[in-house]
């Protein structure tokens, strides 16, 4: 599979986040994105998986150790470095404010979760218009598919997960039929991606 819409020009404007969604079956893909990352990476990495309470420190040690990335789980307002990524904590939204930082929030659930995948997209899409490279993993329901959209209409280019690849195709098939994703593509394809995008920085 490859790109199947394309609602608007290719981003000009080099990126300033890749920013990961996933729910389930995800951090095993997240764990084959960030280890094909090529090195440096020049811009943060920000996601949003849910997970059960208690779980995403332990995720962020697993992902640390298995790609040789910094991996943090903020607990206050941060400035994100480049090459490090940053999950969202238990119970706490994940933003970025216009200055690039990073912001908790306590506002309510959106798609009964928080972190909710929603609140980072739409915050990206109002903070940093057309310069995010979001992916939309697989995973149920349809937390991120609108705010995919958001991104998309914003000058972003848009990743949605395949069905093929997926263990869950909730989330991205959502946005995929929302028109929401200007690429679908397995893991592998995010990575060709990725690299393509962040080249000139690298």
């Amino acid at each position: 599979t490859g790109e199947i819409r394309r609602a608007t020009p290719l981003a000009t404007r080099f990126p300033a986040f890749l920013a990961i969604g996933g729910s389930t079956g995800a951090p095993p893909v997240i764990k084959s994105l960030l280890s094909g990352l090529p090195r440096p990476f020049p811009v943060p990495v920000l996601g949003v998986q849910h997970i059960s309470p208690g779980f995403v420190r332990g995720m962020s040690r697993w992902l640390g150790e298995a790609t040789g990335l910094p991996v943090h789980v903020p607990t206050r307002p941060t400035t994100p470095e480049p090459g490090h990524v940053y999950l969202a904590p238990d119970r706490q939204h994940l933003a970025v404010d216009a200055q690039g930082g990073l912001i908790l929030s306590d506002a309510p659930p959106e798609h009964s979760m928080r972190p909710a995948i929603s609140y980072l997209f739409r915050s990206l899409a109002e903070t940093h218009p057309g310069r995010v490279l979001p992916l939309l993993l697989t995973g149920m329901g349809e937390d991120g598919a609108v705010d995919l959209g958001r991104l998309r209409d914003s000058g972003c280019d848009t990743v949605a997960q395949d069905a093929a690849s997926s263990v869950v195709h909730g989330m991205p098939g959502r946005a995929i039929e929302l028109g929401a994703a200007t690429h679908v593509l397995p893991p592998e394809g995010m990575v060709a991606l990725i690299t393509a995008r962040f080249r000139r920085r690298v």
